[in-house]
């Protein structure tokens, strides 16, 4: 249950019931141990595989945009255009190769400050916000200790609120709320933005995924699937519920310390 799929179950005493489980047990271990190994070396080679043409082919676009200059602006912006799509590529490479890291594995959690960490990541994302006119505040009511993989927390409120900012109207508010609820802490990053249906909101963890009211075109489709991947490695949950009456309510639960 601990993600190490080397333990095996004692099969030389007992009852024969005992024992035939006990092998049957040890055998269902080493099959799904052997599947996420493989799924996780396979998803690892091809991405590392395809960092470095990628690489390659983005230096040659930069050249070629050297080159060509303003002479011939269609060119340029199809260059551009090109360039671009290659750093999309590339994002979605890295996200690749940090999903194939966490699936399978058990890491080590520690005892984090929700509040602090929410107050660090508001202060780093204030500055963009501020060029959006977009506000963001936090809220937040009783103890907020919570567990959670180390910088964990930090990544998935970075994503919600990324992905806030992308949907949030100019002269709107973004809210952060971190509240305890009963064993879990709790934390909403709330926007005013358009809000997705329930079908939309179900939809949204899938890998590849993304919203039909995104108006970003930089998107990989693979920011959701990690929250997902690291909130579970953390032992809590993401949802995706209606917000105050527009927008969405992106919500992480933790297990409280």
């Amino acid at each position: 249950s601990e993600g190490d799929f080397s333990v095996r179950a004692d099969d030389s005493s007992g009852p024969p019931e005992i024992r035939e489980l006990s092998r049957s047990f040890n055998a269902m271990a080493g099959r799904v141990g052997l599947m996420i190994e493989h799924q996780k070396e396979f998803a690892g080679a091809v991405s590392h595989q395809l960092r470095t043409p990628l690489t390659a082919l983005r230096l040659r676009l930069e050249q070629a945009q050297e080159a060509v200059g303003d002479a011939d602006s269609a060119l340029a912006h199809t260059l551009e255009a090109s360039r671009f799509e290659a750093d999309r590529l590339q994002d979605m490479v890295e996200q690749l190769l940090a999903l194939a890291h966490l699936e399978g594995a058990a890491p080590a959690t520690i005892s984090v400050d929700a509040l602090e960490i929410v107050h660090s990541r508001v202060a780093m994302w204030e500055p963009l916000a501020s060029e959006k006119s977009v506000q963001i505040s936090v809220v937040s009511h009783g103890p907020t200790e919570c567990i959670a993989v180390e910088g964990a927390l930090e990544q998935i409120i970075d994503n919600y609120i990324d992905n806030a900012l992308s949907v949030a109207p100019e002269g709107t508010r973004i809210e952060v709320a971190v509240n305890k609820s009963g064993a879990h802490v709790v934390v909403d990053v709330i926007d005013e933005g358009v809000g997705l249906s329930e079908h939309d909101r179900m939809k949204a963890f899938e890998r590849f995924w993304r919203s039909p009211q995104s108006v970003s075109e930089q998107g990989t489709g693979l920011g959701l699937a990690i929250v997902r991947q690291l909130a579970t490695a953390s032992g809590g949950t993401v949802e995706l519920l209606s917000g105050n009456g527009t927008g969405v309510r992106a919500r992480v639960s933790l297990l409280a310390r």
